[in-house]
């Protein structure tokens, strides 16, 4: 279908010209077609300018990215920049914190061992001796006590360092010389492995610890403190032969009321203190000869109140002092050493089944109620050198007492020998 370019006329057939304005339509026709050129034109020239459009978007989007990635990469470098310069500031106060970051790391590591034994679990000071462990701080009850801390040696553990610390078993390395006062004390301490080259055990070092069961005493020990085991939960205690003087100071080992066992005290300790195992229910006692040269002692109630049944003295001790056995009811026999001069007060008293004791020659005095009410002991020998018998000394004694040297002392009280005694005098 045609029409006129001109007057818009629908041209019928193939005419040339148009019926209604007289146009030719061939003119009309060039006329259509440039027309329709210049639309296709036009047409290619917006279509170019959407593409160009369109590049502009993603060449603005592109750039966008590219922005970002560098400010990206910029607050990296600016981050890393900051880091480095926290990093040298940390590593200028390195020396004055590491100590701190040493132990929160320590605090870390800690929740995974089994055993505590990093220093961060103790406090302590660096003295000239070596370090001094102060006060643990852990949570494990299994402690090991490490032997270096800040390249000294861990020659001690301080006063009260592990009092009332709820623990199990410590273990102490060698390098330890010195147990302080209190050190365990009032503790769950249940085990404890004591050093080789320990030296001192402290007054009251393991006070009233109900759950510790034994103790080995290593050989280098000298000192035993006052109540140092008093009131403890041990079952049984080991002295080792040492090279050393030691001492047993008062109560150190008193009212231990489950040490049932035989006790044999090495012959370089040459003092037993007072009261050493008071109301102990240890079965037997023996002292060994001298192996160090010392003054020798051996104390008022050592074993008084004991379930102690035979006592064996080899060490060379002048007296027995007063009240030493007094109330052992289940003593049945005692030997003495010959350098014994004294048997002084109540020594013996109320050792109601004590059957057999020798009285050495050379003992001098025999002191008040010494064998007092020793009813089972059915013969007694006293020898020529007894110069002095006090009151009481043999009163509830009705078994024989043979006064040898053809005498009886000099000095004998009126009350010394029970009345139903049967005494008799020899050369």
């Amino acid at each position: 279908m045609r029409y006129c370019t001109k007057c818009g006329k629908e041209i019928v057939g193939n005419k040339k010209f148009c019926t209604n304005c007289g146009a030719k339509l061939e003119d009309a026709d060039r006329k259509d077609s440039s027309t329709t050129k210049n639309r296709a034109g036009k047409n290619a020239k917006l279509i170019m300018l959407l593409v160009a459009v369109a590049f502009v978007v993603i060449a603005v989007v592109v750039g966008k990215n590219v922005l970002s990635s560098k400010s990206d990469d910029s607050y990296v470098e600016s981050s890393e920049e900051k880091n480095s310069d926290k990093d040298q500031n940390d590593e200028m106060t390195e020396d004055d914190k590491s100590e701190e970051l040493s132990e929160k790391e320590s605090k870390k590591k800690k929740k995974y061992d089994k055993k505590a034994t990093d220093i961060a679990n103790f406090k302590y000071k660096v003295t000239d001796e070596g370090v001094c462990i102060t006060k643990y701080i852990g949570t494990e009850r299994e402690v090991i006590v490490p032997n270096m801390i800040e390249g000294e040696k861990v020659t001690s553990i301080g006063e009260q360092a592990f009092a009332f610390a709820d623990i199990d078993k410590v273990t102490l390395k060698e390098g330890i010389i010195k147990l302080g006062s209190s050190a365990f004390s009032h503790s769950a301490l249940y085990e404890i492995s004591l050093p080789k080259g320990l030296k001192e055990i402290e007054p009251f070092a393991f006070y009233m610890d109900a759950s510790l069961k034994s103790v080995d005493i290593p050989a280098t020990v000298t000192y035993i403190g006052d109540y140092a085991f008093s009131e403890s939960g041990l079952e049984s205690v080991t002295f080792n032969q040492g090279k050393e003087l030691a001492v047993i100071s008062d109560a150190a080992f008193s009212a231990c009321y489950s040490l049932s066992c035989d006790v044999v005290i090495p012959g370089n300790y040459l003092t037993i203190g007072g009261g050493a195992f008071y109301k102990d229910p240890i079965t037997s006692f023996k002292w060994e000869k001298a192996t160090v040269k010392g003054t020798k002692k051996l104390s008022v109630d050592a074993f008084r109140n004991t379930a102690v049944v035979s006592v064996v003295i080899e060490m060379e001790i002048p007296s027995v002092p007063e009240t030493c056995f007094s109330g052992c009811e289940d003593l049945e026999s005692v030997i003495l050493p010959d350098s014994i001069e004294k048997i002084e007060n109540g020594s013996f008293s109320s050792c109601e089944y004590l059957e057999s004791i020798n009285i050495p020659d050379g003992v001098t005095s025999i002191g008040e109620s010494a064998f007092w009410q020793c009813s089972n002991l059915t013969y007694l020998e006293i020898p020529s050198t007894v110069e002095k018998i006090e009151d009481e000394a043999f009163y509830g004694l009705t078994g024989t007492l043979k006064f040898k040297g053809g005498k009886l002392p000099e000095d004998i009280s009126e009350s010394a020998i029970d009345e139903n005694a049967n005494v008799e005098v020899s050369n």
